[in-house]
């Protein structure tokens, strides 16, 4: 079968050739869209469905990277946010953490304007390369919608580690956020990061610590920070540090954080926000995550 390129994922309610291409491959798959009118319906969103089941994928309808494989269709190297060419691609035969692909676009559109990419990320500058993400992941203002762990954006964050769906599925989405830096870092340098690819906090930092030179007690500009409740050890939240503050705070950027404790943000699901680094009444800092072991992109 041969591999067909598409200009954007389809979604729910779409019309688009997109949408065509789509309904044509899965009538050529033998699940029957009740025709290829180019328009995302119900009768399409089912079809996608009967085959994410049957390859024992989450029945969302959604398209992720997985689903696309199974389709055999790509999405165009072409940003159609900038018009030009995307600098990451996801590494080959992959097993999880997937970067959506609206989430890659907007992502490089801050990263690497009119498709220049700075040297510091030729040069594999790795604390510069994680601080320039974790602005961008902040450019991002990711917004939840409705009600708590919702929203097209929160859908298109969940899915890092896991099944995209559409308008969120009511999970914890902090570590997934997090996670987006990984992904992209490990896509552009096409080397697997060896961070477990999981959206819980205390299994991350569990697997994290088996690699040798993965983690650090030492509060560290550029890296995942990892906590856990102290009322519920099994769980926990995820921060990016991207600033020491002196004082025994750092400045973080977040995603999936309350209104209750905020020192700023807009109380939408995604902050930056100042955080103690110990002596917390609920979480306690369990330490802090590179990309690679010690720092350093693989060779």
């Amino acid at each position: 079968m041969k591999t067909l390129t598409i200009s954007k994922i389809p979604a729910y309610g779409s019309f688009s050739k997109d949408v065509r291409i789509l309904q044509e491959r899965l009538i050529e798959l033998g699940f029957d869209p009740k025709g290829a009118d180019g328009i995302y319906g119900m009768n399409t969103q089912q079809a996608v469905i009967s085959l994410q089941l049957k390859n024992k994928l989450q029945g969302s309808g959604v398209i992720g990277p997985k689903t696309l494989g199974l389709l055999k269709l790509v999405v165009s190297d072409i940003s159609v946010i900038t018009d030009s060419p995307l600098i990451t691609k996801d590494i080959k035969n992959k097993k999880d953490r997937h970067l959506h692909p609206n989430m890659r676009q907007r992502l490089e559109a801050y990263l690497f304007a009119n498709g220049n990419v700075p040297d510091f990320w030729t040069d594999k500058k790795l604390s510069s390369v994680c601080i320039a993400v974790q602005e961008a992941l902040a450019e991002l203002g990711v917004k939840e919608n409705g009600r708590n762990n919702y929203g097209t954006d929160v859908g298109e964050v969940q899915g890092t580690t896991g099944g995209f769906t559409p308008g969120g599925n009511g999970d914890a989405w902090c570590l997934d956020f997090a996670q987006m830096k990984v992904a992209i870092i490990e896509d552009f340098y096409q080397k697997e990061s060896p961070v477990p690819a999981t959206a819980n906090c205390v299994d991350c930092w569990k697997g994290s610590e088996k690699v040798a030179g993965l983690t650090t007690s030492v509060p560290t500009i550029g890296t995942l920070a990892l906590a856990q409740y102290i009322n519920n050890p099994t769980r926990g939240h995820a921060m990016e540090c991207y600033e020491l503050l002196g004082g025994g705070q750092m400045r973080t950027v977040e995603g999936n954080t309350s209104a209750n404790d905020m020192t700023n943000g807009n109380n939408s699901g995604f902050n930056v926000r100042n955080q103690k680094l110990n002596n917390r009444d609920t979480l306690r800092t369990l330490g802090f995550v590179y990309v690679y072991p010690d720092n350093q992109v693989p060779a």
